[in-house]
């Protein structure tokens, strides 16, 4: 369903690019009503406040996975802060996305009793390449280094010694993640 909620995130540092997150409107509509008034609905437009929301919430999601792609890649990740819009991606904002091939990928999104959805991200193939060869050096880094075959012959590998460990899933594959409410700092005097 159109129109969707964009989030663009640019990376600036430690990885060059930008990939971009998409809402349904509606879902972006709950997620803000949700962090206003602590009720979840559907109720009321995509105006500027539940924009500047929006916002918010994904900037401190994207700070968080940045950080986590910082250490899995053992570099600094930087990030300008993203930018929120309404598409229905046929607009200007999205012109530079249309000339390349992009890649797609879906995330489950739960808002427990409230919203069972979808977020989607989309990047350019060649960023999601560069950020795959990143990742992948990493893991072969930390592979050499955990053990040391004392074999030199050329293309002859061995399996790490230390087994390498999964990270708990739930019964459909996906992981859960736990999200904390967001607190503000009052900045109003108390009435006298």
């Amino acid at each position: 369903p159109k129109p969707f909620v964009a989030i663009e995130v640019k990376y600036t540092k430690g990885l060059e690019g930008y990939s971009v997150l998409v809402l349904k409107e509606d879902d972006a509509i709950l997620i803000s009503n949700l962090l206003m008034t602590g009720e979840g609905s559907t109720e009321g437009e995509l105006d500027d406040i539940r924009i500047s929301a929006i916002g918010e919430i994904m900037n401190q999601m994207v700070g968080s996975s940045s950080t986590s792609l910082s250490s899995l890649i053992k570099k600094s990740v930087n990030i300008d802060p993203p930018k929120v819009f309404a598409t229905e991606f046929t607009s200007d904002e999205m012109a530079s996305m249309r000339e390349r091939e992009l890649l797609k990928i879906s995330f489950k999104m739960v808002i427990e009793e409230l919203l069972e959805s979808e977020i989607m991200q989309i990047m350019p193939v060649d960023f999601g390449k560069r950020l795959v060869k990143s990742l992948i050096r990493d893991i072969d880094g930390a592979a050499s280094e955990e053990h040391d075959t004392g074999n030199k012959e050329e293309g002859r590998e061995e399996m790490p010694k230390k087994p390498v460990e999964n990270k708990k899933e739930n019964h459909n594959g996906s992981r859960k993640v736990n999200v904390k409410p967001l607190t503000y700092q009052e900045f109003d005097e108390p009435n006298k």
